[in-house]
């Protein structure tokens, strides 16, 4: 990635180079790098997944298709319901990076204008500067850390609940025999990690 990059900024005009900083250069060739990295592992993870959660729910259909609706009807249900959180968790994910860009312009400009700060002994503006971008950094990692932390919970708290109301209406309504119930809940059971999976993604 990193050589792909470096080749990307050899080829492109000066024109086009000249409207970002040096600050953003740098960071989009070695801070960005390892985030581009990650997300492709994460990206491989989602697709891995999604055909391991597709194999299990024809599994599922082949054993009892009613029981199957029911499961991906409740799974829906939970989906819809941290969604919200999941869109929280989001939004401080991409504050956090902005104010990870303002950090990398801040070291910039003061080490690119060092001999002058220290000349006119101006590095406390530099550092009351830095002390303000790392303080708000640090406001929103603890939301971002709290918010993902909130949904894995709820997420497990509905499915637990789930699970209740599944095993319920499988006795209670389609009066499944158990040799089938536990089945269906080994399948669900092998399903949930990918979901989860799914989730955090």
């Amino acid at each position: 990635f990193q050589h792909w990059l470096f080749s990307a900024v050899t080829r492109t005009r000066w024109q086009v180079l000249g409207r970002y900083r040096t600050a953003d250069l740098t960071q989009i060739l070695t801070t960005n790098v390892d985030r581009l990295m990650l997300a492709t592992n994460q990206l491989l993870l989602l697709v891995q997944s999604a055909v391991m959660a597709a194999i299990f729910t024809l599994a599922s259909l082949l054993v009892s298709w009613r029981m199957t609706l029911a499961g991906v009807l409740i799974g829906l249900i939970v989906f819809a319901s941290t969604h919200a959180t999941r869109r929280r968790s989001f939004r401080h994910g991409q504050t956090i990076a902005g104010q990870r860009r303002d950090e990398f312009r801040l070291v910039d400009d003061f080490l690119g204008g060092l001999r002058t700060a220290k000349t006119f002994g101006l590095e406390g503006q530099h550092l009351a500067a830095m002390d303000s971008v790392l303080h708000k950094m640090y406001r929103h990692n603890i939301r971002f850390i709290s918010s993902r932390s909130r949904g894995t919970t709820i997420y497990q708290m509905l499915v637990t609940l789930g699970v209740t109301a599944f095993i319920y209406f499988a006795l209670a309504f389609q009066a499944i025999g158990l040799p089938v119930l536990l089945a269906m809940l080994f399948i669900f059971m092998r399903l949930a990690p990918r979901v989860m999976a799914l989730h955090t993604s």
